[in-house]
């Protein structure tokens, strides 16, 4: 989630990690519109990745795969 640009706080609570110490016991907000952020940057980081994978067929030539 770093690569997608997620703060690593953020990523915790995304997948669901509890957080300790004082923080954990005294910031009872939701983060819900971080975690939808960074779930939305995660998502398009993906997206880009499939829509610009490619293959190299049998014959060595790499050819760019389009939807």
């Amino acid at each position: 989630m770093v690569r997608a640009g997620v703060r690593p706080a953020i990523s915790e609570l995304v997948h669901g990690h509890i957080i300790h110490g004082v923080e954990g016991v005294y910031d009872r907000y939701s983060d819900f519109d971080e975690k939808r952020e960074a779930l939305e940057k995660l998502a398009a980081m993906v997206e880009g990745i499939i829509n610009r994978a490619s293959v190299v067929p049998a014959n060595g030539r790499q050819e760019e795969v389009r939807p």
